[in-house]
């Protein structure tokens, strides 16, 4: 018995130091291009990942990437769409293999997103490629709904910018930096999942008519609309157990 287990000791052992070198002999790296593809094709926009790709195998799956640039649309007045310093996401290895997805941290550094609306009426948010049908939702499978639940650990969003610019009505808006917090848990196990959670903002302020850089524009007269600022004040996602939406039909 002894004998036994010291072999699956070793056997566990073994399969640890397999996981935890596997990344450095994977060169991640050498998918960007195909990444990058990928994303343009999805969304119909130059998507460029200047920076490292990281991986790490254990005790979690992590990946983090640097440097993120998404390319606004032709004749926008903002060169990029968004841009994002890094993202750091990391999954629960263990809960995998009883369907549930722990995520355990998703961390956004400094992400920019201009928010373009041209004399057309036509907006940067519109992704895909040009004329391209949408896809035909696939059938739900037959039987009992998938039994699996994921949940957010850590999740947070630091330094976020946002402008909105339109050119058919002339407005031009821009917030604050913020960050946001969030623990929420999505629950799929039945016909209409359930969303539970918390969501935190900090103090968030709304520049009208905002200069370069965010500022608020100089103005003449008169003066710039006040600020409209929502207070600190976590959001309670239980409410939206009341979604009425088959996610399970995605």
């Amino acid at each position: 018995m002894k004998k036994i287990l010291i072999g699956i000791l070793v056997l566990v052992v073994l399969a640890v130091g397999v996981v935890v070198a596997l990344p450095f002999f994977i060169d991640v790296n050498s998918y960007k291009p195909t990444i990058e593809a990928k994303a343009k094709d999805a969304l119909g926009r130059e998507v460029k990942l200047n920076g490292p790709i990281k991986l790490s195998l254990w005790p979690e799956i992590g990946l983090e990437a640097s440097d993120i640039h998404v390319a606004n649309m032709p004749g926008g007045q903002a060169k990029e769409m968004a841009s994002l310093k890094s993202v750091l996401v990391s999954v629960e290895l263990m809960p995998l293999l009883s369907r549930q997805l722990n995520i355990r941290r998703f961390i956004l550094n400094d992400l920019t997103v201009n928010v373009e609306v041209d004399k057309s009426g036509r907006s940067n948010l519109a992704m895909g490629q040009p004329g391209a049908a949408a896809p035909a939702p696939k059938p739900a499978a037959a039987g009992a709904p998938p039994s699996a639940t994921v949940s957010l650990g850590e999740v947070k969003l630091n330094n976020v910018r946002i402008s909105y610019s339109n050119l058919q009505t002339g407005d031009k808006l821009a917030m604050e930096p913020f960050t946001a917090t969030a623990n929420v848990s999505l629950d799929a196990r039945g016909a209409k999942p359930a969303v539970i959670g918390k969501l935190s903002v900090d103090k968030l302020a709304l520049i009208s008519n905002p200069g370069p850089g965010g500022a608020a524009a100089p103005a003449p007269a008169p003066a710039a609309k006040p600020a409209d600022e929502w207070p600190n004040d976590p959001i309670d996602l239980s409410v939206l157990k009341a979604f009425d939406a088959d996610l399970t039909a995605s």
